[in-house]
């Protein structure tokens, strides 16, 4: 699964409209929340950070044998 604004609607604040709700969902059970965000997708990052991600310290492909690297960040 994953998120995505197309580039036309990005800076009106649907992503963190979009990711505010998937965390109240989370809240409300009491669940923790994982996420990848690759490397090099600041705005992304930057979003993640501002709802209280935590980077892991954990980097992988994005797929095997690829040179993308995605970093897990976690909620809660």
């Amino acid at each position: 699964m994953g998120m995505w604004v197309d580039p036309t609607s990005r800076g009106q604040g649907l992503g963190a409209r979009i990711l505010e709700q998937l965390l109240a969902g989370a809240d409300r059970e009491g669940r923790p929340v994982v996420l990848h965000v690759t490397q090099g997708n600041d705005r992304a990052r930057r979003l993640y950070l501002g709802h209280g991600f935590e980077a892991t310290g954990e980097v992988q492909p994005l797929r095997p044998g690829s040179d993308v690297l995605i970093d897990t960040l976690r909620r809660g």
